[in-house]
């Protein structure tokens, strides 16, 4: 369209070399617009390669990280699982320590109760001889 525009123009002066002058304007113009066109396809086209070798990347990046977050999460596993292992560990020596413990404070406990039972049962026994003695006399 601008091609004619600019013909129609060369055309109402009417001379010959204004003709040729502009139609080498337009030829030229037009040579222009074809390299233009043209480095935009090429652009376009470098533009897509681009793109997809970036998707492409992206997808790599993504599958190294799901990988990556997966071994973090089974040492997270392994690590918790350890301190719960531990712990519970831990855990039942001190509950086997504690139970130690009130088994001696109940083995000492027993032993006193023993003696004290002893000792009173000897004191009743002697006072028992001793009231029957009083009672009904020594023979």
């Amino acid at each position: 369209m601008v091609g004619r525009k600019l013909q129609g123009s060369c055309s109402s002066r009417g001379e010959k070399n204004d003709l040729e002058v502009c139609a080498l304007f337009v030829s030229k113009r037009r040579g222009y617009v074809l390299e233009a066109l043209e480095k935009i396809k090429i652009a376009e086209e470098q533009n897509e390669l681009k793109k997809e070798s970036l998707k492409s990347d992206l997808a790599s990046y993504e599958a190294a990280k799901k990988q990556e977050l997966q071994i973090k999460k089974g040492q997270l596993k392994e690590i918790f699982s350890s301190m719960v292992d531990q712990k519970a560990y831990s855990l039942a020596e001190s509950l086997a320590a504690e139970k130690q413990k009130l088994a001696e404070v109940a083995e000492v406990e027993t032993r006193q109760m023993e003696e004290k039972y002893s000792v009173k049962k000897s004191q009743m026994i002697q006072m028992i001889v001793e009231r029957v003695i009083t009672e009904y006399g020594s023979q």
